[in-house]
């Protein structure tokens, strides 16, 4: 529920409007109930007795209605309902026959009969959304006379419903009538940014309820008013009952009584710019009254985007219309729209506002008395009500207007409605037009605008409206669908008002708006966002869009259709800009109708894909022309990323050549504005939920808002639909002196608690012996992205989230990583791959961003100001997975196929590779010339099978090619256990971390037991010796080409190994005992006559890099390795938060002014009459005292910063709220702990 939310505008400077009268209002729950309502161009403050555009907050003298929204351009002063009519003369007691009414909106602010019976409820408040449907009023959609079909039973349909319910009829409210009507009013308003025009349109729907029987009468229970409602609104009969048969001593009966002659009007006193400069007028085939200022000239500070008053409009004071869209019905059921509109005075003469219901109900029907004021033009009073119109002022002055629709009979117990649509446009800048002090562009009273007939002339005002012509035939006055309009101009709105109503308010939806949070930082804000609730709900018009019977059936339509997130900044709500776009990645659209623009495919030179012209050579699959059913007819999915063309059925034709053209295409979001800039495209970005803006500077105000944007079909409108720019204030800061930091830390680990350092230095290589001085570096491919905390103060003490390697499983050079990701108590298992063939092996992919979110204290946000912050930090981390080209893994082969599989390196040869040794350090000389792979004690031969060497068949690199994803840069040690060939444990020590045992193909080891014979390929019966075919055709090589994998999980590797015959020189013949070890993606054959047992520790190490001896020397060229490093995890940790203590002592003496001096105005001022100036480097809490230079106390700023803020900010005024004058002032600083400062600086100041 909805209360104050502030202001609607500022005041103009220029010229003061007078202070209007304004009754106290008897006390009630809801009194100052109040909603700021900005879902488009439009701003406009409401109240919940029934104003509309109004300066909620309690000014007499503010505007109501600004637009566009964010500039202090008014148009609106106030406005609302007026209502009038007879209580029936055959009611069965005193009240028959008496004139009755309500002013809602009163003009002379004397004279208001309104009282709230509920709050205001808006849908872009998550505590209204989730009291929605749960806290009466009934807020639901349900009367289908308003709306379609398919939208019955919604909460909301536009991109920011607001619902409130109100009446006139307690008795407290008398002045001007003698006793209330019995009317309660529920009122909604909707607003879209969409299609072109609604977003300067919203609009009202007010359902009257003849509330005067009692709900025992039955009178409730009609069709008029849904099921649902019937049992509150005869709640509100109870009530009207009770209250005036109280006041007034009489019995009413139980059945209520009929109101007859009932008009509604919806009355405005706009003051569009100057108040005083003001004309009103009716455009009567539209339905439309509507303001403007005769000068065109705007106010002080006035603003003209050139968004909304570029070519063809003038960069000029605009309009404000209002248009019936449904009004009642006469005798033959059609509406009677605008009945009867007028300009009323601020003034005795001309035609003032009405004083009493009687004379309000002479205006509203068009029967004045003698003591009315004449009409202008002036004429008999049938002709009056036959031409819809009575006073038109001629002169500039402080005019106001109603328009009236009526008469209507509303009996006991039943519902009516009218619709109308506040409607703002610029000026069409058609030759002639001016504008200026001395201009004055009169309304007139003539012309076809007014008339209705065919070949009257034109008004100025109404070809400044944007009327080019019309076209009618036949009897009848001219209707709007008769006139040629200018495309976003105010009459052309008036018609994109009418079709969205005639459509039964029927749209595809926008994304509600998400939730969001603003963190001011040092010089940075951090934006913080939820997922808004549609991605979740769908699009609703998806119901009607996949329903094949339907004629709005559109296969192509997504109803999960929510494609990302958009922030914008700006220094005022009128000018934000772009900051960020985010979409999320690997999602897809679906074409089932050739709608997509798939360009030449084939390269003839044509463009052959439109099926609905015949045409299919270019489309990738071939389209289904008729009966296209979802989930069965072909379809195409197409990835959102890029650019993506789609182009409706008519707006391409066929060509004589054959091909085709398009008369109208639509590029999926860049032909989007956000802001000031065209979309741009999407990027598969991910969506972080979290932005850090570092564009900002301290001190200086800044508005953000988040929108959440769609995409779907252009056949069933837009492509992209944003939601409402909701926004929100922040301003950055430092934080306050004596803050003691946060403490947070992001590490790479082991399976211990030693970090893992990647920036180490990589070993040297002896220059001579060949021989690493210690072991590689650790990988720096499992890496943290960031860890921003934006929000230390609300940190979680001890959360912890870590990113933990579990497992790899090879493809054919391919590889899928298993990763456990635990945030605080939640563990989630993912995975990344496989993502396509390496191919060339050049190819580096990059898997993640994995995203670890710091939870914020939500208690604690709320008291600092700051709302429900879900996230106090963000961490991220990424996996990238590169070439295993320059390792010591199979240098011989690639040295072999150098630029074969892969581009061309320089200086590759197979002078490195993989070593062996035992002890601390490795210390044989060249340990890996040749064949050679180090050495061991009591090893006679260590031999790796490589492809072609040695007698090893050339489809031994299948066994390479299927595990080189899976090898690391490290030192293994192996440390054996007390029975020989068993193992103890397999050390990482690079990386610290456990190498794990598995029977396939992993980042594992394991024994080769011999498994087949000599069949290359294929698995055959064993052969007793354990050879390099054991390995190729042993343990699983999926998806290898021409292996035969058959019974492969069957002959994995063993948990220990086993002495018998062994081939180490790859002829498949035993050349001695030993056995076979496979290790880090590597297979090696050990000739030794004994299988090693503790304390023995072989150690393997690797590297990533090429080494050479080219020249003689020995030489090491690193190059980044990959984290195939099950166990490898990386480690995020918030211990505690940050905290203030103000019993300790803070530095002071950077604390100063901010400018100083301050002369007229800064920069961090927005608006005229704001002055700011700030005391920067503060602790969170102090006591400012500012003196002038004689002494005299000027004011006293308590700084209390929740939020550890070290800012203060003075508006230049002292404690009489006035501002001061120039000169040099003193200021003296106190902190909680008694420290002191004394510092000064100057004032040039001007008050304007």
């Amino acid at each position: 529920m909805c209360l104050v939310v502030g202001t609607t505008g500022a005041t103009s400077l220029a010229a003061a409007k007078p202070i209007k009268p304004i009754r106290s209002q008897a006390m009630n729950l809801f009194s100052a109930a109040g909603y700021l309502f900005q879902v488009n161009r439009q701003q406009c403050g409401l109240k919940n007795d029934g104003e509309v555009c109004v300066a909620f907050a309690g000014s007499p003298v503010g505007g109501g209605g600004f637009w566009p929204k964010g500039t202090p351009d008014q148009y609106i002063f106030n406005s609302g309902l007026e209502i009038a009519g007879i209580v029936s003369r055959s009611a069965p007691f005193s009240w028959a026959g008496d004139t009755v009414g309500a002013y809602f909106f009163d003009a002379r602010g004397d004279q208001y009969a309104r009282e709230p019976l509920s709050l205001i409820f808006s849908r872009l408040e998550s505590a209204d959304v989730a009291a929605w449907g749960s806290t009466p009023p009934t807020k639901t959609i349900l009367d289908t006379s308003l709306y379609n079909p398919v939208l019955i039973g919604s909460d909301a349909i536009s991109q920011g419903d607001v619902f409130v319910r109100y009446w006139e009829a307690d008795p407290v409210n008398l002045t001007g009538r003698e006793h209330p009507t019995g009317i309660a009013v529920d009122q909604r308003i909707l607003a879209w940014n969409f299609p072109s025009g609604n977003e300067d349109i919203i609009y009202i729907l007010y359902t009257f309820y003849n509330v005067t029987a009692r709900s025992s009468s039955g009178k409730y229970n009609n069709p008029t008013i849904p099921a649902a409602l019937q049992t509150e609104i005869g709640a509100i009969g109870d009530q009207f009952q009770d209250l005036n048969e109280s006041k007034f001593k009489i019995d009413i009966p139980d059945g209520g009584y009929t109101i007859d002659s009932m008009y509604a009007a919806q009355a405005m006193d706009a003051d569009v710019a100057v108040f005083n400069q003001n004309y009103a007028t009716a455009i009567v085939p539209f339905n439309i009254g509507l303001e403007y200022t005769g000068t065109f000239l705007g106010d002080v500070g006035w603003q003209f985007p050139p968004d909304v008053f570029g070519p063809p409009f003038a960069a000029a004071t605009g309009f404000i219309g209002i248009k019936y869209l449904k009004s009642p019905t006469d005798a033959t059921g059609k509406q009677v729209g605008l009945t009867m509109f007028s300009q009323q005075l601020n003034s005795a003469t001309g035609f003032p506002d009405p004083v009493g219901v009687r004379q309000l109900f002479r205006y509203l029907s068009g029967f004045l008395g003698p003591s009315d004021n004449p009409c202008n033009p002036n004429d008999i009073g049938a002709n009056i009500r036959a031409r819809r119109y009575c006073f038109l002022g001629q002169n500039q002055g402080d005019a106001r207007f109603y328009q009236a629709s009526g008469p209507f009979s509303l009996p006991p117990g039943e519902a009516k409605s009218i619709v109308v649509a506040y409607i703002n446009a610029a000026p069409v800048n058609v030759p002639g037009f001016a504008k200026g002090p001395t201009v004055d562009i009169k309304p007139g009273t003539g012309g076809v605008g007014l008339t209705a007939v065919q070949g009257d002339s034109i008004r100025f005002i109404d070809k400044v409206a944007g009327w080019v012509s019309s076209n009618h035939v036949g009897p009848g006055p001219i209707v709007q669908t008769d006139v040629t309009t200018v495309p976003r101009s105010l009459l052309d709105k008036a018609r994109v008002a009418q079709a969205v109503f005639d459509n039964k308010f029927l749209l595809p939806f926008a994304p509600d708006a998400p939730d969001f949070f603003l963190v001011p930082g040092d010089n940075q804000v951090t934006v913080v966002w939820t997922k808004t609730r549609s991605e979740a709900t769908g699009d609703p018009f998806f119901v009607v869009a996949s329903n094949a019977a339907s004629p709005l059936y559109d296969p192509d339509f997504r109803q999960f259709d929510v494609e990302g997130y958009r922030i914008y900044r700006g220094r005022t709500t009128s000018s934000l800009q772009l900051v960020a776009q985010f979409d999320y990645d690997k999602t897809s659209f679906v074409d089932y109708t050739g709608q997509i623009d798939y360009g030449d495919r084939n390269s003839d030179g044509l463009v052959q894909c439109a099926p609905e012209l015949g045409l299919q050579a270019d489309c990738p699959v071939r389209f289904d022309t008729t009966n296209v059913t979802l989930g069965v007819s072909p379809s195409q999915q197409i990835p959102l990323a890029g650019h993506v063309v789609q182009v409706k059925p008519g707006d391409r034709v066929k060509l004589a050549s054959g091909g085709t053209i398009n008369l109208k295409a639509d590029t999926l979001v860049e032909n989007q504005q956000c802001a000031d800039v065209k979309c741009p495209p999407l990027g598969d970005t991910g969506v972080p939920f979290a932005y850090v803006d570092k564009d900002v500077r301290n001190s200086f105000s800044y508005f953000y808002a988040v929108t959440a944007f769609d995409v779907n079909s252009l056949k069933s409108g837009p492509t992209s639909l944003e939601s409402p720019r909701v926004t929100k204030r922040v301003t950055p800061r430092r934080a306050g002196t004596g803050v003691t930091p946060a403490q947070v830390s992001f590490l790479l680990l082991g399976s211990g608690p030693d970090s893992v350092n990647p920036a180490v230095d990589p070993p040297k290589i002896d220059a001579t012996k060949g021989t690493f001085s210690g072991p590689a570096a650790p990988t720096g491919r499992f890496e943290r992205l960031a860890f921003t905390v934006f929000a230390d103060q609300l940190l979680v003490p001890n959360f912890q989230a870590s990113f933990r390697i579990d497992s790899l499983v090879p493809g054919f050079q391919l590889v899928t990583y298993y990763l456990t990701d635990v945030i605080g108590s939640t563990t989630t298992h993912i995975s990344f791959g496989p993502d396509g063939v390496l191919g060339a092996e050049n190819g580096t992919l990059t898997f993640g961003p994995l995203s670890a979110v710091f939870p914020a204290d939500t208690v604690l946000a709320k008291q600092v100001g700051l709302g429900p912050l879900p996230l106090a930090a963000q961490g991220s981390a990424e996996l990238v997975v590169g070439p295993v080209t320059e390792t010591s893994k199979d240098i011989d082969w690639h040295t072999d196929v150098n630029g074969a599989f892969f581009d061309p390196v320089s200086g590759m040869n197979a002078d490195g590779g993989s070593r062996w040794f035992d002890g601390a350090n490795e210390t044989m000389a060249d340990p890996t010339l040749g064949d050679l792979h180090g050495q061991l004690a009591g090893v006679t031969t260590i031999f790796r099978p490589v492809r072609s060497h040695s007698g090893v068949n050339a489809l031994f690199r299948r066994f390479d090619q299927e595990t080189r994803l899976l090898f690391r840069a490290a030192d293994m040690k192996v440390y054996w256990g007390t029975t020989p060939g068993t193992v103890d444990s397999v050390m990482d020590v690079t990386h610290h971390v456990q190498v794990p045992y598995n029977p396939q193909n992993r980042a594992s080891y394991g024994f080769r037991n011999d498994v087949v014979g000599t069949a290359i390929g294929a698995p055959s019966a064993a052969d007793g010796i354990v050879t390099y075919v054991d390995f190729l055709d042993g343990a699983c090589l999926p998806d290898a080409t021409s292996i035969d994998n058959t019974g492969c999980t069957t002959r994995g590797y063993a948990a220990a190994a086993t002495l018998g015959p062994v081939d180490v020189t790859g002829d498949l013949a035993s050349d001695g005992n030993g056995f076979g070890m496979y290790i880090n993606a590597e297979p090696f054959i050990f000739l030794t006559s004994t299988l090693p047992a503790k304390p023995a520790v072989w150690t393997l190490r690797t590297y990533f890099g090429l080494v050479s001896k080219a020249s003689g020397s020995y030489t090491y060229s690193p190059v980044p390795s990959n984290a195939a490093v099950p166990g490898l995890q990386i480690v995020a940790k918030a211990t505690t938060p940050a905290v203030f203590d103000p019993s300790k002592p803070a530095d002071l003496s950077k604390v100063h002014t901010v400018p100083d001096p301050y002369y007229v105005s800064n920069a961090m001022e927005i608006t005229a009459n704001q002055k700011v100036l700030k005391f920067v480097n503060l602790p969170p809490q102090a006591i400012i005292r500012i003196y002038s230079v004689s002494g005299v106390l000027v004011n006293v700023l308590v700084h209390d910063d929740l939020g550890f803020g070290g800012e203060a900010t003075w508006n230049l005024r002292n404690r009489n709220n006035q501002f001061v004058a120039s000169g040099v002032y003193f200021y003296h600083l106190e902190t909680p702990s008694g420290q002191t400062k004394i510092g000064r600086f100057t004032i040039v100041n001007f008050a304007p």
